[in-house]
This record gives C-alpha cells, sequence and structure tokens, in this order.
C-alpha cells in the first residue's frame, strides 16, 4: 500500500465517521423570520385596535363627566325652582365643551313634570362624535342621565 492511498483511506475514515453539522440551515432562518414577521403584524394590529378603543373610552368617560357635572348643577338646592335652566321644556347650553382629548361635547336638557310623582322630570343628554380610527365614521354619540327633582 502506497503512502497516497494510506492518505485517501484516512480521509474518508473521517469525513464518514464527522459529526453533524451544527448550527441552521438558511430555510430554517426563513421560516423563523417569517413566523416571526407574522407574529409581530398582529401584535401590530392588536395595538391599534387597543388604541383606538382607549380613545373611544376617554371620549364617552368625559361626556359621561359633563352629563354628571350638568345634572349635579339642576339638582342643587341652590338652584331656584324659578330658575330659566329649570323651566319646562328643552334647553342647551350656548357652546359646546371641547375636552382635552380635543373632542367636542354639546350639553342639553330636558324639563317636564313626572307624571306619576308629580316632581319635576330632568334628562342631561351630552352628544359628541369622533373621527378616524376611535370613532369610525364620525357617527354622532349620546350619553343621557335621568332623574327627578322634588
Amino acid at each position: 500500500m502506497t503512502a497516497v492511498s494510506r492518505l485517501l483511506r484516512l480521509i474518508r475514515s473521517r469525513r464518514c465517521g464527522r459529526p453533524p453539522a451544527r448550527g441552521f440551515s438558511l430555510i430554517e432562518a426563513i421560516l423563523a423570520i417569517g413566523v416571526t414577521a407574522i407574529g409581530l403584524l398582529g401584535v401590530a394590529s392588536l395595538m391599534t385596535s387597543v388604541i383606538a378603543t382607549g380613545q373611544l373610552n376617554n371620549a364617552r368617560d368625559n361626556a359621561t363627566a359633563a352629563a354628571t357635572q350638568k345634572m349635579e348643577y339642576l339638582l342643587s338646592p341652590q338652584l331656584s325652582i324659578d330658575s330659566a335652566d329649570l323651566a319646562d321644556g328643552h334647553h342647551q347650553d350656548g357652546a359646546p365643551i371641547v375636552g382635552s382629548n380635543g373632542v367636542s361635547y354639546l350639553v342639553s336638557w330636558d324639563v317636564g313634570a313626572d307624571v306619576n310623582s308629580g316632581a319635576q322630570q330632568i334628562t342631561v343628554t351630552v352628544s359628541y362624535s369622533l373621527s378616524g380610527a376611535a370613532g369610525g365614521s364620525g357617527t354622532e354619540r349620546n350619553v343621557q342621565l335621568t332623574s327627578l327633582r322634588f
């Protein structure tokens, strides 16, 4: 046996006995990047939905606060029963309230006699509309509170 044949036999034996390659193949890396990208797109979509819902809830909270404030004023004992704000009929604040979120809130109220109790029935309505991602098509929304004044 010559030296060359021994060398070839040594190379063949090492090649066959070598451990499998370590690391990732190119296809595995591409699949991992694709799965990660799809997951990140889902998270981004979820975040926009969360932001829009937060804006909608903030606007509704502001409208509820404005309605509560007006109702407390109309029910306060310091307000005379002869006040123009308590006259029967429809009333409206002169200018809309602009919230810190840039949404305009229009406050109106109706006063009438409650037939069952003889007291004044007061219904406060706060109207607002949102545009863009939070409100969708800009549909007008209302928050309404009703109470009796004896």
